[in-house]
């Protein structure tokens, strides 16, 4: 049985852990997050790095990547041990702040500290690779994570490098990595479709994001209100209002409702000159 002691102590702790969690929560502002840390600092013994983490994911989701990096640097100074997922918060906040080389340092850092990469730190670095318009670097170093059997890209990296290989004009080398996700054991799903689907759309290659749509759905993947948006926008460039009232109708009968931006597609459409010939 516990003895008293270690009862006061665990009650103490789980109620300092849930009122910590309540603050948190409340710190919507970075001002009210900056007060709450200095709060921690003080505290005797300080928290541990995971409520540390909890804080400075709290300012990255604010956007305060500066901040959040400053922070960090003065938990270093107090003696506070950062771990893996610090790292992490360091190396996207470096990447979002268009810092690259600092990022790429931080990986360095984290071989020499014993920290192997996770795929959260992959993930980041190709994000962030993306980001800086740099994609085939990033695709460089997805194609060195296969190879090398670095990690096991998940649906997150695979729809980076997609959205990054559809970003800079290389939509046949995304739908290649689409029919290569599908012959894997992480199988693509519809937001994975969709990019490439819009792509094409984009390239004006209508009939074959048509193909991708049939062949889509044919593997059991749903498609939804932005694949619907995306094939009508294209359809609608070319002026196939048939298809495209066929394509509402299809919506219809598979329960996928119309949105905002359908209709502002089918406006604009009437508008120019090429209204689709179905009763909305």
């Amino acid at each position: 049985m516990l003895n008293c002691t270690r009862l006061h102590h665990l009650y103490y702790s789980t109620a300092s852990t849930s009122h910590f969690n309540q603050r948190l929560l409340a710190a919507t502002k970075v001002d009210d997050a900056l007060q709450l840390f200095d709060e921690m600092l003080q505290r005797q013994p300080p928290p541990n790095i995971i409520e540390f983490n909890k804080l400075i994911t709290g300012i990255v989701k604010m956007k305060h990547y500066s901040t959040a990096l400053m922070l960090i640097k003065q938990m270093r100074f107090m003696g506070i041990p950062s771990d893996l997922y610090t790292m992490n918060i360091s190396i996207n906040s470096h990447f979002r702040l268009n810092q690259v080389a600092y990022g790429f340092a931080l990986l360095a850092t984290i071989f020499k500290q014993g920290f192997p990469p996770d795929l959260t730190t992959y993930n980041t670095l190709i994000h962030g690779l993306v980001l800086a318009d740099r994609v085939f670097e990033a695709v460089e170093l997805f194609n060195k994570l296969l190879r090398d059997k670095l990690c096991d890209p998940d649906h997150v990296m695979y729809g980076t490098v997609i959205n990054g290989l559809c970003k800079v004009g290389h939509t046949s080398k995304a739908l290649e990595l689409l029919t290569f996700m599908e012959s894997g054991s992480c199988k693509p799903s519809v937001p994975h479709y969709n990019t490439v689907i819009d792509s094409l759309c984009k390239d004006k290659m209508v009939d074959d994001a048509l193909e991708l749509f049939t062949h889509m759905t044919d593997k059991g993947v749903p498609a939804d209100v932005i694949t619907y948006n995306s094939l009508i926008q294209g359809l609608c460039n070319f002026g196939r209002e048939t298809e495209v009232a066929k394509m509402l109708r299809d919506m219809e009968d598979v329960g996928v409702s119309p949105g905002v931006d359908t209709f502002t597609i089918l406006v604009d459409s009437f508008l120019s000159g090429h209204p689709p010939s179905y009763d909305l």
